[in-house]
This record gives structure tokens, sequence and C-alpha cells, in this order.
């Protein structure tokens, strides 16, 4: 599998990172193409590391060094290894539904999913505890 770029220049923190310490997945509920543009727009104040389109393209937006804005400061209880601020310790993966609440995700796009997460586990020496769902948080 292949890992394109499309590095966004806005809604990141250069440098952001303190250590990568998880892995949040979220949905874009939106399509690939809307979510790029949504990322570049400086007014969203949105971004996430990776994208992956329903055909399993994967799309790097923002890189792993940088603090991508993609799961916010929590209240509520999260895990003390990623607190206060989940951003700070997690990369972002967003992927592709289509506005659709009831979106199955095709074949190659959870492949390329499964692909990304083992690879960024790797790289980073994350266990399978450290892999979030965003609604999880």
């Amino acid at each position: 599998m292949e890992i394109k770029q499309n590095l966004t220049s806005v809604n990141y923190t250069p440098n952001g990172m303190k250590e990568i310490r998880g892995i949040v997945l979220h949905s874009m509920f939106g399509t690939h193409q809307g979510s790029i543009a949504w990322f570049k727009n400086p007014e969203s104040k949105a971004s996430a590391h990776y994208l992956i389109s329903q055909e399993g393209e994967i799309m790097q937006m923002v890189s792993d060094k940088d603090m991508a804005y993609h799961a916010g400061i929590f209240d509520e209880p999260i895990p003390d290894f990623i607190r206060p601020n989940p951003n700070f310790y997690c990369l972002g993966i967003e992927f592709e539904d289509r506005r659709d609440e009831n979106w199955v995700y095709p074949k190659p796009q959870r492949e390329a999913g499964i692909w990304l997460v083992d690879l960024l586990m790797k790289r980073y020496n994350l266990k399978r505890d450290r892999v979030f769902l965003h609604k999880n948080l």
C-alpha cells in the first residue's frame, strides 16, 4: 500500500506532538475530497493526520510530528496517558463515510485502515489498547 501526501498549510501545530501514545479513529461524516478541502480551510480549525477514502486511498494531511486538530480537549474521564488533550499524544485517522450513519466501510477501505494502523502501531511501538474510536474518548 501507499501513503500519498497532500499536507495542509493550516489547522495544525508544527512540531506539536509531545509523544505519540495512541491512535484515534474517526468517521469523516462526509466525502474524501470534502474533508481534504475542509482541512485546508483556515476557518475549519480541524485536521487529522490521515484520511482513508472508500476506495482505500490513504492521504496524509498532517505530518506525524505535527499536532493535528482532531480529538479536542475532554472534560470526561479519558486515559491518563493522553490527558488533558489527546491531540498532543494521538495520531488521527479519518474514514470516508459520505454522511451516511449506516455506512458499511468497503473492503478496500477496511484493508487500508488495517494496514495503516498496523504500520503506525509498529512504528511507534503501540499496543492494541492504544487505538481508540473518537466516540469512545
